[in-house]
């Protein structure tokens, strides 16, 4: 519930002034997840409710909101520890209450453990916080989700354990870096790196992998010491000549007339999606053979 509606609940959150950029993410999600929810279950969607809770609680919750709060929980004085407990405790008890309706038996088990109340089943629908939409906050936290996500495709990609720590610079305008810099323990430990820093225009490239992080700007990566440029070209550019063969062989599939009005529907699609995923990973490859510097 929050402090300020006494609403039925035993969670609270603190006061808004000691939400941070995270905390004002994640409580913003929330309650698009609730207006998603909301809208469908009027709509007897109820597919399309189970959806957006799995994608919530799961992915944004999970991956990134519990992450994102965790160096202010094992890191910093207890106020600080206190507030992002309760904002995740917050969030967590109305998730169980929208998830009741899909899942009650675990709901009920949750609940009980989590100490609530008497029982889930007569715990009211959450009702909306319409200022905790936050379309900046989702922007800016959004910087952070990029750099991190370009730094674990960097990882995966080259076959990098994710003990090995990296140093990584961001080269981005002014405004975000200064977005990214207040965000910098969690960018850390979220992605795994060593060092954070922050660049501009003028920042030398050479022997630097660059990855783009989208609207947060350019990840730079030293290769040296992670793998043999040369092996790693030689590499990924079997990989795509493997691949330009394989959309070759999936194009003329498609292009061939027999093939196409005989073959069972699903058999088509079936293809169709292979062909579209070849090239994906197509793009994807000659990103990251280009990015060697």
């Amino acid at each position: 519930m929050s402090a300020r509606d006494g609403r039925a609940g035993t969670a609270v959150l603190p006061e808004e002034s000691r939400w941070t950029l995270s905390d004002r993410w994640l409580l913003s999600r929330h309650q698009a997840c609730l207006d998603e929810v909301d809208g469908a279950i009027e709509g007897y969607r109820f597919a399309d409710a189970a959806r957006t809770l799995y994608q919530f609680i799961w992915s944004e919750f999970c991956d990134w909101g519990l992450e994102a709060a965790k160096p202010r929980l094992y890191e910093e004085s207890p106020e600080e520890r206190e507030s992002a407990a309760e904002v995740l405790a917050w969030v967590l008890e109305r998730s169980l209450r929208l998830l009741h309706p899909i899942m009650p038996f675990v709901t009920e088990e949750a609940w009980q453990r989590f100490g609530a109340g008497d029982s889930i089943m007569v715990a009211p629908w959450p009702r909306g916080e319409l200022d905790h939409r936050d379309p900046r906050a989702e922007v800016e936290f959004g910087f952070a989700m990029s750099v991190v996500t370009a730094v674990r495709k960097f990882r995966k990609a080259h076959g990098l354990k994710d003990s090995i720590p990296l140093p990584v610079r961001v080269l981005s305008s002014p405004a975000k870096r200064d977005v990214l810099r207040s965000l910098r323990p969690q960018i850390e430990r979220m992605a795994g790196i060593s060092a954070l820093e922050f660049v501009d225009d003028r920042e030398d490239r050479e022997g630097f992998s660059g990855l783009s992080a989208g609207e947060a700007g350019t990840v730079l990566i030293p290769n040296e010491g992670l793998f043999d440029r040369d092996v790693e070209e030689e590499r990924l550019s079997k990989r795509i000549a493997d691949l330009d063969r394989s959309i070759a062989q999936s194009d003329g599939k498609l292009q061939n007339e027999a093939f196409v009005s005989k073959a069972p529907a699903d058999v088509v699609e079936k293809e169709r999606r292979k062909l579209a995923s070849l090239m994906e990973e197509l793009a994807q490859v000659a990103a990251q053979l280009e990015g060697l510097g």
